[in-house]
């Protein structure tokens, strides 16, 4: 496929369809796809030539399905470019719903999560109901006709969808930001090792005393900048971690072979996810 073909999760008005288009152009090919695994699935299948995938949100933390899928797919999947989104929830309903109406709000759980503080406030004793997108949030109330329900979603799906905004802007945080990942699978035309300034892997060490010391100590001694350290249970294990681990070099360069040859010495494995050109956080 010539053209990109791109994979997210989510309909017509999501966010991933915003980062979609702003990374490839507005005439995009897009894949509408249900989950994250379905995602990753249509990747791995060659279904897609693409797939954006919100990663992380600067208040909620890593997004579960999302991280859960790209660690446990290492080798098959790599991330090629990064996107962020200033995202805006809107709480959205049919024309003539009110704050005094609403009893159930409908969206996904992380978009939930980014609203705590105002949904608190104002809306204690609503049913929160999760759903797998917030666009498609949208679109179920706007089926539904009844002036009761409501979804967290954006400004365009609100549009797309018929429902007006009862209340703007209700994200806990002004900067709310989230970061999403391009994905391609890898093949020989789209390795994990491309050119670019960053690299994303994951990190396992030994179980010795100071064994994580040990890991990073290289890094510092070639002066690689580690932007991000996420642990996480390793599956079917006992409680065994590994580490996402994100840095500002990538494994063309010099002094990473250095760094490998030290992390071997000390027992301690890098499974690339990519290495791509990062993108300056400047909205």
């Amino acid at each position: 496929m010539n053209k990109p073909v791109v994979g997210i999760q989510g309909t017509h008005g999501s966010y991933h369809e915003q980062v979609a288009q702003n990374y490839f152009g507005k005439d995009v090919s897009i894949a509408y796809l249900n989950t994250f695994k379905d995602v990753f699935i249509a990747l791995e299948a060659e279904q897609v030539t693409h797939g954006v995938i919100a990663i992380a949100n600067n208040r909620y933390g890593f997004v579960p399905n999302a991280f859960s899928e790209l660690t446990s797919r290492a080798n098959k999947v790599c991330i090629v470019g990064e996107d962020y989104l200033a995202v805006q929830h809107q709480l959205l309903a049919l024309p003539g719903a009110t704050l005094k109406t609403i009893t159930e709000i409908h969206s996904q759980p992380v978009a939930i999560g980014q609203c705590n503080a105002f949904l608190t406030k104002n809306l204690p004793n609503v049913e929160l109901i999760e759903e797998d997108d917030t666009a498609r949030s949208a679109e179920l109330v706007s089926k539904s006709g009844q002036l009761q329900k409501a979804a967290i979603a954006s400004k365009k799906a609100g549009e797309l969808y018929g429902l007006v905004p009862v209340a703007e802007n209700i994200q806990d945080d002004t900067d709310n930001t989230t970061r999403f990942l391009v994905l391609q699978k890898v093949t020989s035309q789209a390795p994990q090792f491309v050119e670019g300034d960053k690299t994303t892997a994951l990190l396992k060490t030994s179980q010795k005393a100071g064994s994580l010391v040990d890991a990073l100590l290289p890094f510092k001694e070639q002066a690689i900048n580690i932007s991000t350290l996420h642990s996480s249970f390793l599956p079917n294990t006992s409680f065994v971690m590994q580490f996402f681990i994100e840095f500002d070099a990538t494994m063309s360069d010099e002094r990473m072979k250095k760094v490998l040859t030290e992390l071997n010495a000390v027992g301690a494995d890098l499974t690339i996810l990519g290495s791509y050109t990062s993108k300056q956080l400047d909205i």
